[in-house]
C-alpha cells in the first residue's frame, strides 16, 4: 500500500538531484515491490502534458500585388449579426503509461504468498519462544525460591540480598505506614512519595530518585493492594501461564502449585508468591502475592534503569529491598504458606 510517507521521501529525493533508479534501488532494498515503486512515482511526479495545435500555421508564399479598384457607390445591403469564428481548441496528447495487468497480478499473487509464509514463520516462532520464557520462568522460580532458603539464616535482615552490594540501609529516619483498614505496615525512606487511595485499597510508593534515562521517571515503584481471591478471577495471564486461586490448596497455581519466596528476595522478609515479573525487561518489574488467613495482598514492584546514575540506581534497589524486608501483616493476621513451598 502507498503511503503519504513514500511519496514525501520520492519527492524529496528528486529535489536533491537523485535519479530514479537510485531512488527506485533503495525502497526496493527496504522491501519495497516494483508495483508500488512505480505507483509511488506516478503519484510523486505528475505526468507531463504536451500540447499539439489543431493546425499548423502555414508560411506565406508571396504577396500578391492587386489592381486598384474604383469604389462604386451601391444600394446599403443590410449587415446581418456578426458572429464570432469558431475556436478550435487544441487538444493535449496525454501518453497514458502503458501497464501489464498480468503482471500486477502475478505480484499480487507472489506478494499474498510471502505475507502468508512470514505469517506462518512469525506465528511458529511466538509459539516456540513462549513455551520457552513458561519454562525458563518456572525454573527462576524454583531456583529464587532455593535461593532465598539457602540464604535467609545467614544474611542480616538489615541488608537486602538481592543486590551484589549488599549494603546495610540506615532507616533511622523512614517513616512507617500503617492502615488497619488495609491489614499491613511497613516502613520507606522519608524522601519517597506515598498515594494512598482506600477506595481501591491500595499504596503507592515511588523513590525520589528519577531515571535520567527514561524522562524523570522514579527509579522505584510499589503498589500494596488489599484484595481478596476475586482478584484471580478471570485468571491473570502471565508468562509463568494464567494464574488461579485454587480453593482447595488455598494457594495460587498454573500448571501446578506456586511456591512462596521471600518478598522481593530480602531475606528475613514475609513470604509471598511471585506469579509474575520479567528481570530482564526495563523497567524490570514483578508481582507478587502474599496469601493469608482471610485474604490476599497483591504487590507489584517497578525498577527503571538509572542509566549512568549507577550508585543511585543501586541506592534505590537497596531500599526498596528493605521496604520489602520491614514489611508486616497487622490486625492478629498470619500468612498462608502454599505446601509447595521448599523448607528452609
Amino acid at each position: 500500500m502507498i503511503t503519504q510517507e513514500v511519496i514525501a521521501f520520492i519527492k524529496g529525493q528528486l529535489a536533491t538531484g537523485a535519479s530514479k533508479e537510485s531512488i527506485s534501488k533503495m525502497l526496493q532494498d527496504n522491501g519495497w515491490m516494483p508495483a508500488d515503486i512505480a505507483e509511488a512515482f506516478a503519484q510523486a511526479v505528475p505526468p507531463v502534458v504536451s500540447y499539439q495545435t489543431s493546425a499548423p500555421i502555414q508560411p506565406v508564399e508571396s504577396v500578391k500585388t492587386f489592381q486598384r479598384v474604383e469604389p462604386t457607390i451601391s444600394q446599403a445591403q443590410p449587415v446581418e449579426s456578426l458572429r464570432p469564428a469558431p475556436v478550435i481548441a487544441s487538444q493535449a496528447a496525454v501518453v497514458a503509461p502503458k501497464s501489464s495487468k498480468m503482471l500486477i497480478w502475478i505480484l499480487v499473487v507472489l506478494l499474498l504468498i510471502v505475507i502468508a509464509v512470514a505469517g506462518y514463520m512469525v506465528w511458529m516462532l511466538n509459539v516456540q519462544k513462549n513455551a520457552a520464557v513458561q519454562s525458563l520462568a518456572a525454573m527462576q522460580a524454583t531456583q529464587q525460591a532455593q535461593q532465598a532458603a539457602n540464604t535467609q539464616a545467614s544474611v542480616p535482615a538489615d541488608q537486602n540480598p538481592a543486590n551484589a552490594s549488599g549494603v546495610a540501609i540506615d532507616t533511622t529516619n523512614w517513616k512507617t505506614y500503617s492502615s488497619t483498614k488495609l491489614g499491613f505496615s511497613f516502613k520507606y525512606p522519608d524522601t519517597w512519595k506515598l498515594v494512598e487511595d482506600l477506595t481501591k485499597k491500595t499504596v503507592t510508593i515511588t523513590s525520589d530518585s528519577i531515571s535520567d534515562q527514561y524522562k524523570g521517571v522514579p527509579l522505584e515503584q510499589i503498589t500494596f493492594k488489599a484484595t481478596n481471591k476475586s482478584f484471580f478471577t478471570p485468571p491473570v495471564v502471565t508468562k509463568v501461564g494464567a494464574i488461579t486461586y485454587d480453593n482447595a490448596s488455598k494457594s495460587l497455581v498454573a500448571d501446578g502449585c506456586l511456591p512462596a519466596s521471600p518478598l522481593f528476595g530480602s531475606a528475613g522478609s514475609i513470604a509471598a508468591v511471585n506469579y509474575g515479573g520479567s528481570l530482564m525487561s526495563d523497567p524490570a518489574y514483578s508481582d507478587s502475592a502474599i496469601l493469608t488467613k482471610s485474604d490476599l495482598i497483591v504487590i507489584s514492584h517497578r525498577s527503571m534503569e538509572a542509566g549512568s546514575g549507577e550508585a543511585t540506581n543501586t541506592l534505590a534497589q537497596n531500599q526498596a529491598g528493605q521496604v520489602g524486608a520491614s514489611f508486616s501483616l497487622v490486625n492478629n493476621n498470619e500468612v498462608f504458606v502454599p505446601a509447595c513451598t521448599p523448607a528452609n
